[in-house]
């Protein structure tokens, strides 16, 4: 398993335009790139900043299987994402540490966005943060 970077920092939040106001127009961020994902149920914009990005996303479908943000909460840091190698190595490395991933979809194999291959950990497993593990264009 080896990580090769920093790929985005996700940040869920409860009005996306609102965000997308915030990093565009007050932090001078250009948009890389907007998505939605229909299987988690979200729509998301990328901003890049350096070499990683900043990707804001609000849930629009109620049954995302992501974690809702908290009554009241506008914004939470959700997830750091990092680019690996080889996905279903890390993933066995990973396990053999006791780390386990978050059920998307089937569970057993990773999602697809973007052309690329994604597993989440479970925060509980993984020091109290989700990590997004990303193998680019292999999805």
């Amino acid at each position: 398993m080896t990580v090769t970077g920093l790929d985005h920092v996700g940040i869920l939040v409860a009005d996306l335009e609102e965000a997308k106001r915030f990093l565009g127009d007050a932090m001078g961020l250009e948009v890389a790139r907007e998505a939605e994902l229909e299987q988690l149920g979200l729509i998301a914009a990328f901003f890049a900043c350096g070499p990683a990005m900043i990707e804001v996303f609000q849930i629009v479908d109620a049954d995302s299987p992501l974690r809702p943000l908290e009554d009241g909460a506008t914004a939470r840091l959700d997830h750091v994402a990092v680019q690996v190698d080889d996905l279903r190595a890390t993933r066995e490395e990973l396990d053999a540490h006791g780390v386990r991933t978050i059920e998307v979809g089937d569970g057993e194999e990773p999602t697809s966005a973007g052309g690329n291959l994604n597993y989440w950990t479970d925060a509980d497993s993984s020091a109290g943060v989700i990590y997004q593990l990303i193998e680019k264009g292999a999805g």
